[in-house]
Order: structure tokens, then C-alpha cells, then sequence
């Protein structure tokens, strides 16, 4: 539920998984600098993963010891997380759109991230969000105590992302990913019938058709997608394909994945996945 921050708390949130790429540990350290300035800044960590124990002992070595760990939140929770806070941080070195980030705009939280992969179509600087440079928690820090300063900045930032959030609605969105599929779909050589009532998973991003493949997938980059004998470090959208993929093919169903970036025409198979 929307709700705008004003004036802005010192109260900051983290929500990508714990893992390296996410670099929660740059929060870490960005916030101790704003901890030094703001004494009664907190910082709630969602989410869990591999890093979990090395950021918690980051956080004691940082004398952090009231950072809040939540460990995983259950989506149906979701909207009690971001309302309990009123900064939202992401540090991440590669990214896509992360959901977390239209989140926290719906909900009202003024967000400072990097630029990464899509976030800077979601951010723009000094509209939506505040941009700072990867691997900088100096300038991360700077940007959070901004955000305190100016008691203009954070209402305006938030007004103009729930704005933009609309754009990634289901309504809105619907008919322009299911023409996509076609498109992508027929450059790629898979078949998809319209008049088998082609479905759209807002979740998972699957296109179920009754034709040469039941279900195709789209997801937009190839790196480290599938790799064979070993599994791969990938984005979000690209693991829920792999892993939805992986386990219709074990129910019998025929899966294909298409790769926007991959080279056209292009094809392998692994697992039983085109």
C-alpha cells in the first residue's frame, strides 16, 4: 500500500537475495557511514541466501549489531516489509528490472540503487530515484543522508515512481508481452496457436500453447543461461525458466526457451529443453 514519506525516516531496507552479485555488504558498509552521521539509523536486511553468515559477521564487525536480518518473507508479507521502512537501498553489479524495486515505488519508498542492467529504465536520477556509481558505498552513504536533508526530495521522488509503476501493471503490460511472444517466437521457428487461447503467467513468464511446444519461454538475456553438467549463477528471470523448464519436461510436457539476445537461429538442447 502506498504510503509517501514525509518527513523520511531513518529507516532503510535491503530486499535481493544474499548472494555476491547482490553486494549487500556495500549496504553494509554505506550505512554504517550514515550510522555515524544519524545515530538512530536502522537498516532491515530481507531476504536470505549463501552470504547470509559472512554479512551478519560484516555487520558485527561494523558495530551494526541491531541490523535486522528478516530471512526469507513470505510474499503474501511482502507489503509489511516495505511499510515498515522508508528508504529502499540496491547495490547490485548486473541486474535486470528487480520486482523489489517496482515494489518499494508502489509502496512509496524513495530508492537509491545503481544503474545495473534495466534499473536505469526504472530509475531516472532525480525523478524516480537517486543513481550512484557500482561498488560505491561513499556515494551510496551521500545519497542516503540527501535523502534525510531534503524534505522535498523524497515525496517528489516518490510521487513521480508511483507514476511510473503504472506502466508495469498486468493491464498495461499484457498485450505488449504477448505480441512480443509472437514475434519472438516466430523468428525463433516456435510454433505458438492462437486459437488454442494463448495464457501468459504474469509469475513465471510462460506462453502455454497447444502446438509444437506446450510451453515456450522468454527471457531476455543468454548469460550463463544453461550450462551442461553444472547449474548456472543467473538473474531472476532466467532461473524461474530453467527451473519451471526442468521440471514440466520430467512431467512429460515439450518446453522451449527463447533467448532475445541470443544468436538467431541458434539452437541446442539440454535436459530435454530446446
Amino acid at each position: 500500500q502506498y504510503r509517501e514519506r514525509a518527513p523520511v525516516r531513518p529507516i532503510f531496507l535491503s530486499n535481493r537475495k544474499l548472494v555476491p552479485n547482490s553486494n549487500v555488504d556495500r549496504i553494509l558498509q554505506a550505512f554504517a557511514r550514515v550510522r555515524s552521521e544519524v545515530p538512530d539509523a536502522r537498516l532491515i536486511v530481507a531476504a536470505d541466501g549463501p552470504e547470509r553468515d559472512p554479512l551478519e559477521s560484516l555487520a558485527r564487525e561494523l558495530g551494526l549489531d541491531d541490523v535486522e536480518f528478516t530471512g526469507w518473507i513470505d510474499p503474501e508479507a511482502a507489503g509489511s516489509l516495505y511499510a515498515r521502512a522508508d528508504v529502499f537501498l540496491n547495490a547490485t553489479d548486473r541486474d535486470n528490472q528487480p520486482v523489489s524495486i517496482l515494489e518499494a515505488f508502489a509502496a512509496g519508498l524513495p530508492v537509491i540503487s545503481t544503474a545495473a542492467g534495466g534499473i536505469a529504465e526504472l530509475v531516472e536520477p532525480g525523478v524516480t530515484g537517486l543513481l550512484i556509481p557500482r561498488s560505491d558505498d561513499a556515494e551510496l552513504a551521500r545519497a542516503a543522508l540527501t535523502l534525510l536533508e531534503d524534505p522535498e526530495l523524497a515525496p517528489r521522488l516518490a510521487r513521480n515512481a508511483r507514476a511510473r509503476v503504472q506502466a508495469f501493471g498486468w493491464g498495461a503490460c499484457r498485450d505488449a508481452w504477448l505480441a512480443l511472444y509472437a514475434e519472438l517466437s516466430a523468428r525463433a521457428g516456435v510454433e505458438l496457436s492462437a486459437q488454442a487461447g494463448v495464457q501468459l503467467s504474469a509469475r513465471a513468464g510462460a506462453v502455454r500453447a497447444r502446438s509444437r511446444r506446450d510451453v515456450v519461454f522468454y527471457v531476455p538475456t543468454a548469460y550463463a543461461l544453461i550450462r551442461d553438467g553444472a547449474d548456472a549463477v543467473v538473474g531472476g528471470t532466467e532461473n524461474q525458466a530453467v527451473m519451471l523448464a526442468r521440471g514440466l519436461v520430467s512431467r512429460g510436457v515439450s518446453v522451449a526457451i527463447v533467448v532475445a539476445a541470443d544468436t538467431p537461429g541458434k539452437r541446442r538442447t539440454i535436459d530435454g529443453i530446446e
